[in-house]
């Protein structure tokens, strides 16, 4: 088991004794030391799932830039503020997004037309390089698996899936 000295604290544990600051600053030292290593995706993405579990609460959510998207162009989330929007964050081969779609479909059929408006961003999984083959996998899986309309924007960013705590 890993020891630590009696100073250290979890920063959920720091920010529920009301020093925010100071469990933000404990994330944001540990992003930049992973990010220094190259530390995997889903490690540097589990400490800013961290970091969002205590900064973003009743904060405005993260914009989502889009590197490329299937279906229509996603919207700024700025254009959709005082809407009610749906962030489905997803990756093609995940077992528990898979499990979700129908649930997902009905949503969206039973919503959509109300006003709801609803977004799902994914990203590329597989190192740089032909990324043509990646976005057709991603393409099939939309179509085949979640068998949602184009009219769901499905953005594809990296930086937004990091950014959001996305470790699949």
């Amino acid at each position: 088991a890993m020891a630590f000295d009696e100073g250290w604290h979890t920063p959920q544990a720091l920010d529920a004794a009301g020093t925010r600051k100071e469990a933000l600053g404990q994330l944001d030292a540990a992003s930049r030391t992973l990010e220094a290593e190259k530390a995997p995706y889903n490690i540097r993405a589990r400490v800013w799932k961290r970091r969002n579990q205590i900064e973003l609460v009743g904060m405005q959510a993260p914009e989502i830039r889009a590197d490329d998207h299937l279906g229509s162009s996603p919207p700024s989330l700025e254009s959709l503020r005082g809407k009610p929007v749906v962030l489905f964050l997803w990756w093609e081969s995940c077992g528990d997004c898979k499990a979700q779609a129908p649930a997902l479909r009905k949503t969206v059929e039973k919503y959509g037309p109300r006003g709801v408006v609803f977004v799902a961003p994914t990203r590329y999984y597989e190192k740089e390089g032909d990324r043509a083959e990646e976005r057709a996998g991603i393409e099939k899986a939309w179509k085949e698996i979640y068998q949602l309309p184009a009219s769901v924007p499905v953005p594809i960013a990296d930086a937004a899936m990091l950014r959001y705590g996305v470790s699949a």
